[in-house]
């Protein structure tokens, strides 16, 4: 995807990529869990928090940055089936602005 506002003033010929994986079908409360154990994991690594919300609840949301090359990781509770009990989780990752072909023009 094209990086067309670089926050580090950089050109905005750059381009960023993203990649997220979504797990179905997770039960219940268990997607939640997912979420707060893929928090914990990212930040013994020494990753940054960026943010979070309903951490405690079944439905979290965690944002983080990684602390060498800016990376941001985040991780999603959602519903899936309410009548089931089940839950899905997104796990992604967006990269920084990155040329195209590796280098500058």
């Amino acid at each position: 995807m094209p990086c067309s506002d670089p926050s580090d003033g950089g050109s905005k010929d750059r381009i960023f990529i993203e990649r997220a994986y979504r797990l179905k079908g997770v039960p219940g409360k268990d997607g939640a869990q997912l979420v707060r154990q893929a928090d914990t994991a990212w930040r013994e690594q020494g990753h940054i928090r960026t943010s979070q919300r309903d951490l405690q609840s079944n439905f979290p949301t965690v944002n983080l940055r990684t602390k060498d090359n800016n990376f941001h990781l985040y991780a999603i509770a959602g519903v899936l089936d309410k009548n089931k009990g089940e839950s899905a989780v997104t796990i992604g990752v967006t990269s920084a602005c990155i040329w195209p072909d590796g280098t500058s023009e």
